[in-house]
């Protein structure tokens, strides 16, 4: 395993580095680089970077900074897949102090198993929800509450 290095904020990401990431994935092949870098700068950024401060993997958080947050362009560089670069980005979201309390909705149709252990539950083929701890009744179990038309109660 590598001694990851995880970066927040937009002004530590290596924004070539990041585009040229996304270019390679399925959801975000088609989009132009200004649209890229409009979207990071408009998120919480999270970056991973190796031994030599070469960035190889990214995420970003969009939220309203009161009750939710959308998790997208997780993404990690095909090389360093498996040996723990996806997992310290996604500790680095489950550890933003800005994002805790907020219910967290992300899609996947290929990665639930790097959601899974930060509490984000599957609901639907591809879409998944991290409800905060609040919304347990007082003997711990999650509400069922409606979002899009979907309960994702666990």
């Amino acid at each position: 395993m590598t001694n990851w290095k995880v970066k927040t904020g937009f002004d530590n990401m290596d924004a070539p580095a990041v585009c040229r990431l996304l270019e390679n994935t399925y959801w975000a092949r088609e989009h132009p680089k200004d649209v890229m870098l409009r979207a990071m700068q408009n998120s919480r950024c999270y970056g991973v970077f190796d031994e030599q401060d070469r960035q190889i993997g990214f995420a970003r958080a969009v939220t309203d900074d009161a009750t939710v947050f959308y998790l997208a362009d997780v993404v990690v560089e095909e090389a360093c897949r498996g040996r723990g670069a996806g997992r310290a980005l996604m500790t680095a979201v489950a550890n933003d102090p800005a994002l805790k309390g907020l219910r967290g909705l992300l899609v996947t149709l290929d990665a639930h198993g790097l959601y899974e252990p930060y509490g984000f539950v599957r609901s639907g083929p591809s879409f998944m929800m991290k409800k905060p701890e609040a919304w347990n009744d007082a003997k711990g179990n999650p509400f069922a509450a409606p979002v899009g038309g979907m309960c994702y109660n666990k």
